[in-house]
C-alpha cells in the first residue's frame, strides 16, 4: 500500500471503492468536500495505510468477522460488489492485489453475514 500514500487521489475508481468499503466497515468516517461529495481516501490513507498505523487495514480484514458487518453496511458491500464486472476485477487485481483480495474478502463476509 505503501504507494498508495503519496497520491493525491486514488489510482482508479475500483482502489478507491475498496477503500471506501473498508471504511465503512470499519467505522472511519468520510470527509465532506466542499461540493457535498463523501471523501474516503484521505481518511483511508491516514487510518488504515499509514505505516505504524494501528490496526491496520490488513490487521482489521484479518480479524473482520461477518457479524461485525451491520445491516447497513452488508447492503453497501452487496450493491458496490454488485457493480465490480469480471473485467474490473481483474484490472484490480493488477492494480494492487491485497485491494483485489480483500474485495473478494468482504463480499464473502457481506455474503455470509446476509445469510
Amino acid at each position: 500500500f505503501k504507494p498508495f500514500l503519496k497520491m493525491k487521489s486514488p489510482p482508479t475508481r475500483e482502489v478507491e471503492t475498496v477503500m471506501a468499503l473498508v471504511c465503512q466497515v470499519s467505522g472511519i468516517e468520510a470527509k465532506e468536500m466542499k461540493n457535498g461529495d463523501l471523501d474516503y481516501w484521505e481518511p483511508a490513507k491516514k487510518q488504515l495505510l499509514r505505516e505504524g498505523t494501528t490496526p491496520n487495514v490488513v490487521d482489521r480484514m484479518l480479524n473482520l468477522e461477518p457479524a461485525d458487518i451491520d445491516a447497513t453496511n452488508v447492503g453497501i458491500i452487496q450493491d458496490a460488489m454488485a457493480h465490480f464486472t469480471k473485467s474490473m476485477l481483474f484490472n484490480l487485481k493488477g492494480q494492487s492485489y491485497a485491494c483485489y483480495a480483500i474485495a473478494c474478502l468482504l463480499d464473502a463476509l457481506a455474503a455470509d453475514s446476509g445469510k
